[in-house]
């Protein structure tokens, strides 16, 4: 029991490196989720009519339950995210407790992120090659 304490701990520096990558996932996502609301509003294409009550709109057919295509790519960015980046924590914190290599695991903790970054932000610019191959390292 001891051992794994020390294995989730932050002297452990692969433990360190994995919570430092998941907390820069972690805010990317959010990030995402803020975006989409800002776009949400700035095209008055809300999903609720609450929520376009809430910005001082009044709801109609024309603001609501509209897709609008750069909300629908920031929605479809943002869902591959958290169908990605929950699998990301829970397996790494796993992988952390199999007391890897430090230097295997900060290569593929790097290449995680970087991945999801690239992934995200090909998604959003409409450049489907790049989403593709950032898309790769994700696999499972």
């Amino acid at each position: 029991m001891d051992e794994q304490n020390q294995l989730l701990s932050f002297s452990n520096p692969v433990f360190n490196a994995y919570a430092f990558y998941a907390v820069i996932i972690v805010l990317k996502v959010l990030t995402m989720a803020v975006n989409t609301g800002r776009l949400r509003q700035k095209n008055t294409a809300f999903s609720n009519p609450e929520d376009a009550i809430l910005f001082g709109i009044e709801p109609s057919k024309k603001n609501v339950n509209v897709k609008h295509p750069d909300v629908e790519r920031f929605v479809r960015a943002h869902r591959n995210d958290l169908e990605n980046i929950i699998s990301f924590l829970f397996v790494g914190f796993l992988y952390v407790l199999t007391d890897p290599p430090y230097d295997i695991s900060i290569y593929c903790f790097r290449i995680f992120t970087l991945a999801r970054i690239i992934h995200s932000v090909s998604s959003v610019k409409v450049n489907t090659l790049l989403r593709y191959a950032a898309a790769i390292p994700g696999m499972e």
